[in-house]
């Protein structure tokens, strides 16, 4: 907490005008009893606060803290809004990507099928050959005798 003469100096304006200032709404101060009689004290967040919007916005007229929160939640929003736009598009791009790879993958799995269903069928169609072909005398022959 900072006494009127203390904000006015980290302000850079008069006692006066922050007594002003506490009138109009623009920061909030607090009237205490001292030992010397009732004295304003402003918290240090409202200084920092007003500081930030002396630094920031040059004012052409005087503005009370509800149009300054009004407008900064305006920019802030913006601000948002963009970052969501962004995020929005950075992901797309990513799921993207993922979706061309898996697709990439899919297609391999499938010629690999592929491959290896024309290596069953030839297996099987040789299997099949060899059932409807009985074996010739020799065949047989050889096959009894171990050979």
């Amino acid at each position: 907490m900072f006494d009127l003469k203390e904000a006015a100096e980290m302000l850079g304006v008069t006692p006066r005008t922050v007594r002003r200032y506490i009138k109009q709404g623009k920061i909030q101060g607090e009237k205490k009893q001292t030992q010397y009689g009732p004295k304003w004290f402003i918290p240090a967040s409202e200084i920092d606060t007003q500081e930030a919007v002396m630094e920031v916005v040059p004012l052409r007229r005087p503005v009370s803290k509800e149009e300054f929160q009004e407008a900064l939640g305006e920019v802030l929003e913006v601000k948002l809004n963009q970052q969501k736009q962004a995020l929005r598009e950075e992901i797309n791009e990513e799921v993207t990507q993922t979706i061309a790879q898996f697709q990439e993958r899919i297609n391999d799995l499938e010629k690999q099928l592929e491959a290896r269903d024309r290596e069953l069928m030839e297996a099987i169609r040789e299997k099949q050959q060899e059932e409807d072909d009985p074996p010739s005398f020799w065949q047989r022959l050889r096959s009894w005798f171990g050979g």
